[in-house]
């Protein structure tokens, strides 16, 4: 019993820790950096984004790398081995490097969520329990949109972030948190589903996401009648539709009551977007035109580079900027390659021969698994968010032990 009493203890410690760590409140406290570098995230207008790490992850990093083998976790030690040994090797080419730029932020912050990813693992070891995180952080994701529309903390297109990311990531959080409520959670209380649901919905209107909004739609309207119909009965198909009814709903409020948050131009943009011929409203589309620009760049930086550039943001955006483009390569797979080279494509196509076979394991998990899938093709972001990456870990440790799970269920 004094076991459990003390397992119980650090694992609560570890999780607020490492909520303080990924929600960014030291960044907000200003104080104990170790590190920090400032990066131009866009070549018109003043757009940086920040980075700073602090003397509050060295206990994460160092506990992390203590408990990884025993960790539940997905194993990120090769990842991170290759990518020490490629930038090993651009040093002693006298190739650019993050130690020649002093840009560590992509080192720092892998290594912060690696680590992070595998104490909650360690501490939290099913599927049921690692649910339970993921509706504390949206949760608390939806709850400090809310805090910074009180505050006037809203974009100037009207877009909504949360504390510790910006708004483009917030879709990925709840589209994928949607997606795994509705398609992989079972005996979730109605109450509950009803409550994150709907905050994750909600979040996603406020974060101007149209690309997730679009994807969520076409997701549930093509898996809805082949896995819901079977799985889910008819109260909780209720459930489902008055959970996206209130959401709806109370979006509208928001934003009819904030003047701020009505010119967000979701609602607007989707409405321009789907109003006469929708290709042409694609292709005449301004951040359509910027993000079609950011990958041919991204293409031509990868084939004048095909073992990739240093793994540093910084250089990234060097290198983007340099060829003409006005952002980052707003897709996150070909942002890696670009930072880690041909043989991360190679792993690239291993993982989603495994994510093959698990879909055949587990039909339950599909869903999300594809969402990721397209989603890491054509779409991306800043790197330098910690919260992110943890959120990218996480899923995946999560639809490793989905699977296992199943998969033990099913021999017995």
């Amino acid at each position: 019993m004094k076991t459990e009493t003390k397992n119980s203890f650090w694992a609560s410690f570890w999780l607020v820790y490492i909520f303080f760590i990924v929600f960014t409140i030291p960044k907000l406290l200003g104080s104990g950096y170790i590190y920090s570098i400032l990066i131009q995230t866009r070549s018109i207008g003043e757009n940086y984004q920040f980075y700073g790490f602090t003397v509050f992850e060295i206990p994460v990093i160092f506990f992390g790398l203590i408990t990884y083998r025993k960790s539940k976790s997905v194993r990120f030690f090769p990842l991170f081995s290759y990518i020490l040994i490629q930038n090993l090797v651009r040093v002693l080419l006298n190739l650019s490097n993050p130690i020649e730029m002093e840009s560590f932020e992509m080192f720092l912050s892998l290594l912060t969520s690696f680590s992070a990813c595998i104490i909650v693992c360690y501490y939290f070891k099913n599927t049921n329990a690692i649910e339970k995180i993921f509706d504390g952080i949206i949760l608390l994701n939806f709850l400090t949109q809310l805090m910074y529309i009180v505050i006037g903390r809203v974009g100037n297109d009207g877009r909504v972030a949360c504390l510790g990311q910006d708004a483009g990531s917030m879709g990925l959080f709840c589209v994928s948190y949607i997606l795994l409520n509705i398609f992989c959670r079972k005996n979730l209380p109605f109450y509950k589903f009803l409550l994150f649901t709907t905050s994750a919905f909600i979040s996603l209107i406020l974060s101007g996401s149209r690309t997730h909004l679009i994807i969520l739609g076409v997701f549930v309207a093509v898996f809805f009648p082949s896995h819901i119909s079977k799985r889910f009965n008819d109260i909780n198909k209720r459930y489902l539709i008055y959970a996206f009814s209130l959401s709806s709903i109370f979006a509208a409020v928001v934003l009819a009551i904030n003047s701020d948050i009505s010119n967000i131009a979701i609602l607007t943009k989707l409405k321009n977007l789907f109003a006469g011929n929708i290709i042409d409203n694609f292709l005449e589309d301004a951040s359509f035109a910027e993000r079609i620009l950011s990958l041919k760049v991204a293409l031509e930086i990868l084939k004048q580079n095909p073992m990739g550039l240093s793994n540093s943001f910084l250089d990234l955006q060097i290198n983007m900027f340099s060829r003409g483009s006005t952002t980052f390569p707003h897709s996150y797979l070909l942002s890696y390659f670009l930072l880690w080279g041909f043989p991360s494509l190679l792993s690239f196509s291993f993982f989603i021969k495994k994510l093959i076979i698990s879909i055949q394991k587990s039909r339950a998990i599909t869903p999300l698994i594809l969402y990721f899938i397209v989603i890491y093709v054509i779409n991306g972001g800043p790197l330098l968010l910690t919260k992110v990456y943890f959120w990218h870990f996480l899923i995946a440790s999560y639809v490793k032990l989905y699977i296992n799970e199943n998969v033990k269920q099913n021999i017995s």
